[in-house]
């Protein structure tokens, strides 16, 4: 059933799983005016399932588009997900998208493929994380481990940022803006979406510094007792030294795990993409396991569309493949 924003985030804040995508923070940072959002939920008197999506009018085929990213679960078991998601392809859109970011289950698969979704044609996303069991003691991999030292001799401090202020703020905007020239990246995260994000008390700033400037910093999300990897910024300064990211990671760990916290995700690793090695070695040097996203799934009025949306991605929006 469809209700409206303030009813979802007040029947979701107690679920046992909310995760990044669906949090109040992340919808502040997407809420823009021309873009509807729809707000679906199972039950009002007991939800199990829920999720919120952005509404579109794809280019050229004017066809309505429902994107969502990502399932709400309060103990949900298979069968409340299939009558969810039943009722969801019951919705007058032409397609469907869900990027599943919970972790990939053969149960979720069965209750995908039950209530009608597919897999869309292509991949324009990995579906691969590393995990971090927080409970055990991390073991780094040697040069992980050298690059820390080197960077914390150096002077290099991380600190935990509460409550930034509008000049830490726009410090690390600026860095988002340089970390995007470097890399060559068409986005960088703004001001107002780093004020939205952290206006939500389950996102964490996190900053390194040397010599009292700041350098670097990274943005995570707790979803109870586990934390997700949200952006990062190394700004011009500290690609000149070394072990700035290792460092400010090995921070975060430590304030994750004087917290009671179980489970960091790094939030995708792109395996096998051109340009993405040094992303994939500083990953796996903290000795993770390889773990697998629930992934992309499609339902399509048409068949047609379906195959629209591969030519969409590829051909017009132009996404990586894998």
């Amino acid at each position: 059933m469809i209700v409206n924003e303030l009813d979802f985030f007040r029947l979701t804040s107690e679920f046992t799983d909310i995760p990044l995508y669906q949090s109040v923070g992340y919808f502040r940072m997407k809420d823009k005016a021309n873009c509807n959002k729809v707000f679906i939920i199972d039950d009002i008197d007991e939800p199990k399932v829920a999720c919120w999506g952005r509404v579109k009018k794809l280019p050229i085929v004017g066809t309505t588009f429902l994107q969502i990213s990502s399932l709400c679960y309060n103990s949900a078991e298979e069968k409340d997900i299939v009558l969810f998601l039943q009722e969801l392809a019951l919705l007058n859109y032409d397609i469907i998208e869900i990027t599943d970011d919970n972790l990939y289950s053969t149960s979720n698969e069965r209750a995908f493929r039950c209530a009608g979704f597919r897999r869309p044609i292509g991949q324009f996303g990995t579906s691969l994380t590393v995990m971090v069991n927080l409970l055990d003691c991390i073991t780094y991999a040697r040069s992980f481990r050298r690059n820390i030292k080197i960077a914390l001799k150096g002077g290099v401090k991380v600190e935990f940022i509460d409550k930034p202020d509008d000049e830490i703020l726009s410090k690390i905007s600026q860095l988002f803006i340089e970390n995007s020239s470097s890399k060559n990246l068409s986005y960088h995260y703004t001001k107002h979406d780093l004020t939205s994000m952290l206006s939500d008390g389950n996102f964490k700033l996190f900053i390194a510094s040397n010599n009292d400037h700041i350098i670097a910093a990274r943005v995570i999300f707790l979803n109870k007792d586990k934390a997700m990897d949200v952006c990062t910024a190394n700004g011009i300064k500290s690609r000149e030294l070394r072990g700035v990211t290792q460092a400010l990671i090995d921070g975060i760990f430590d304030y994750l795990q004087t917290n009671s916290i179980k489970t960091f995700d790094f939030s995708r690793i792109p395996i096998g993409r051109k340009g993405a090695e040094g992303v994939c070695e500083f990953k796996n040097g903290v000795n993770g396991d390889l773990a697998q996203f629930n992934g992309v799934w499609m339902l399509t009025k048409r068949n047609i569309y379906r195959q629209g949306m591969y030519m969409l991605n590829k051909y017009v929006i132009k996404k990586y493949e894998y």
